[in-house]
């Protein structure tokens, strides 16, 4: 009897459970339908998510194939029927799907020059604050303000976003596209700031506190306040440290430059070659696998140089050529074994880097 159990329990164990295989089937057929998309075969491609639609018992794969069905018709030119599929998505059972439709259906409206269109997105937003669709619509309507008037207004209505829906994805991204805005469309630097702040004391675990913190250390970059750079990208530092500790290895993108930094500051900016000195030690000693050691390296140089410290100097250039022989900077290196005399020190410099692509 016990062996008859153990054979069934076995054979349980082996077996492919109904909704498990039913996933898969599922996946399967929105892969084939995916591949046939890519490869431009849209009747096999509208087939395959047809089926999928009339045969699946999971709304979200009915969804996430209602929408590739109105993909396939925007690319036959049959824009009708692409706004009725995206209105059963978008008033469908699932969340995220329905917010992309939403999106979608409020981009069309805005490329046919329907005024309603930038009404539509934040109402998404507003409805869907926890949505992929909602981060979309937040990065369109902070890229596109208009005139300065209508820049104040989104500015304000982010501000309120921020405020109503502390609790989504929305609102760090609310606070990080307001502070865009005010820059490159009203110039309130100050403003900009303030929201940059929010965004890192409300939101310390969002992905964007590092850009927020990077952002600040430029904006202070382009007035000359080092101290207050600074500041910034050690904060960097510090969150990802503690974040280290606390989620395991996550590494920002930021943090090599935002220690690295540290250095020049005080090099060029304080004037203070011993915490320029320092600063370089601690990036040497903290990231011993960076690309930027090379610069680190003759940063230290530098630094000793000037500080006075001759011998100290010449080792760090002897460590950066052996270390790293074909680096961009080997020839400075070159030169300053031959004539130790520092980089004089000048805040031009410092000049921040272009406010670039935003996340």
């Amino acid at each position: 009897m016990r062996i008859h159990l153990l054979v069934a329990l076995l054979a349980g164990c082996g077996a492919d459970p109904g909704p498990r295989a039913a996933r898969r089937a599922d996946d399967a057929a929105l892969a084939a339908g995916e591949r046939a998309l890519a490869e431009g075969a849209l009747a096999e491609a509208e087939q395959r998510f047809a089926v999928l639609v009339a045969e699946t018992s999971d709304p979200e794969a009915r969804a996430v194939a209602q929408y590739r069905l109105a993909t396939v018709a925007r690319r036959r030119g049959d824009a009708e029927r692409a706004r009725a599929l995206l209105a059963q998505v978008a008033a469908g059972p699932v969340e995220e799907r329905a917010a992309l439709a939403a999106y979608q259906q409020a981009m069309d409206a805005i490329e046919a020059g329907d005024p309603a269109g930038p009404s539509a997105l934040r109402g998404l937003v507003e409805a869907y604050p926890d949505s992929a669709g909602a981060d979309k619509a937040l990065k369109f309507l902070a890229s596109h303000p208009g005139e300065p008037a209508d820049a104040a207004a989104t500015v304000a209505w982010l501000g309120d976003v921020a405020a109503a829906q502390a609790r989504f994805t929305s609102a760090d991204n609310a606070l990080w596209w307001s502070a865009a805005v005010r820059i490159t469309s009203l110039a309130d630097l100050a403003g900009a700031r303030a929201d940059l702040r929010r965004l890192i004391r409300d939101f310390p675990d969002s992905a964007l506190a590092d850009d927020a913190l990077w952002r600040l250390a430029q904006l202070h970059l382009r007035q000359g306040e080092w101290a207050e750079a600074e500041a910034a990208c050690q904060a960097l530092v510090d969150l990802r440290n503690e974040s280290s500790l606390l989620v395991g290895s996550y590494r920002s993108p930021l943090l090599d430059d935002a220690a690295l930094l540290i250095g020049a500051l005080r090099y060029h900016g304080r004037r203070d070659a011993r915490a320029a000195a320092w600063a370089y030690d601690a990036f040497l000693a903290g990231f011993p696998t960076s690309t930027l050691r090379d610069e680190a390296w003759l940063g230290l140089a530098q630094a000793r140089l000037a500080a006075g410290d001759q011998a100290g100097g010449r080792r760090a250039l002897e460590t950066l050529l052996a270390e790293e022989p074909e680096s961009r900077h080997a020839a400075a290196a070159r030169s300053l074994l031959a004539d130790p005399r520092p980089a004089e020190m000048d805040a031009r410099l410092l000049a921040p880097l272009p406010f670039g692509p935003t996340p």
